[in-house]
């Protein structure tokens, strides 16, 4: 009969644990709805502001106007004068515009972007008969490589890019004529051109825990996409928010846990972690880990003066560090509070 009793307990306390486990689901899984709605509303908000105070690209003054095809006099004239930067043009990727009938002849070669060259052979060269877009503005420089490239995959949302395409431009980043041959036509290494601009982020990888960035064991475009996406920090838009980007790498963290972290379902990774480097373990943004818990668990801080014995009394160096006992701080499949 007692054994009977005790089986019947178990089940009723496995019943209540699974009926928990079910309803902390549903509110995580209409917290994360509400977020993604909110989250929708704020993003079209910010399009529609982007779109009101949008920069208009230009092409410059030497392109806008159709020109006769006699004006154009072909890049092999132009290579008897700079054979040097026909021979750096010839190993990038814009040299397919010469060997591809995709191409009209007023988009072939040299005369794709410095416009047509019959005025510049006339006056026997010289900087004021061509267009050179190291002159160029910035806009004008994007609506010249936009012609090309604006539907590509990544160059869709250039117009919400971070970077001020009033200021920043194309041939900042990138040469179509270098003496080396560098992926994607980059003046530079990308990390080498991020930190050139991104002081506070070099700061960060110098310090002792930072992803492998440096070291060459990733590269600033795994996370972001420089030309531009519905996001501030233009981290690479994936089903998921921010934090299927970091899950990507960090697959032990990714569940589906039955007991789940709120904070790591509501607020995500940065919560926690400094994606780009930190002077504390594990690059967490505080040194102290029962401070880190209390930015949520305020309510865990200690006990009264009467009452010393309390769990959670942080005057006790038992439970200064929560991570001793709540050790699978990003989810469990065993224990409500996180213990294993």
């Amino acid at each position: 009969m007692s054994t009977k009793r005790s089986k019947l307990k178990l089940a009723v306390l496995l019943v209540f644990f699974v009926s928990i486990g079910v309803v902390c689901r549903a509110d995580l899984s209409k917290a994360a709805s509400l977020m993604a709605r909110t989250g929708r509303q704020n993003q079209a908000q910010s399009n529609k502001a982007n779109a009101d105070n949008k920069v208009r690209l230009e092409l410059p003054k030497e392109l806008r106007a159709p020109a006769a095809a006699a004006d154009y006099v072909g890049t092999d004239t132009c290579k008897a004068c700079h054979v040097e930067q026909f021979d750096q043009f010839a190993v990038t990727a814009h040299y397919v515009t010469m060997t591809s009938s995709k191409y009209p002849d007023t988009q072939k070669g040299c005369e794709m972007c410095h416009g047509p060259g019959k005025t510049h052979v006339d006056a026997g060269g010289g900087t004021g008969s061509i267009l050179n877009p190291k002159n160029s503005k910035a806009t004008e420089v994007a609506a010249m490589c936009a012609t090309c490239h604006q539907d590509e995959s990544g160059r869709q949302n250039f117009h919400q890019n971070q970077h001020d395409i009033a200021t920043v431009s194309c041939n900042d980043c990138h040469s179509p004529h270098q003496p080396h041959k560098k992926e994607f036509m980059l003046i530079s290494d990308t990390q080498e051109l991020c930190i050139s601009c991104h002081r506070e982020v070099s700061r960060d990888f110098a310090k002792p825990f930072h992803h492998k960035v440096p070291e060459g064991g990733m590269s600033c475009n795994d996370c972001h996409q420089q030309h531009g996406l519905l996001n501030k920090t233009q981290t690479i838009d994936l089903a998921g928010g921010m934090d299927a980007m970091c899950l990507r790498c960090h697959t032990d963290k990714q569940g589906p846990f039955v007991f789940e972290h709120m904070s790591a379902r509501s607020e995500g990774c940065i919560t926690c972690h400094n994606p780009h480097g930190s002077i504390n373990n594990r690059m967490l943004v505080r040194s102290d880990m029962k401070m880190l818990c209390m930015q949520c668990h305020s309510d865990r801080q200690g006990s009264a003066a009467d009452d010393p014995q309390k769990a959670h009394d942080l005057r006790d160096p038992r439970y200064q560090n929560c991570t001793s006992c709540h050790i699978m701080i990003h989810g469990s499949n065993s224990s409500r509070l996180l213990l294993h």
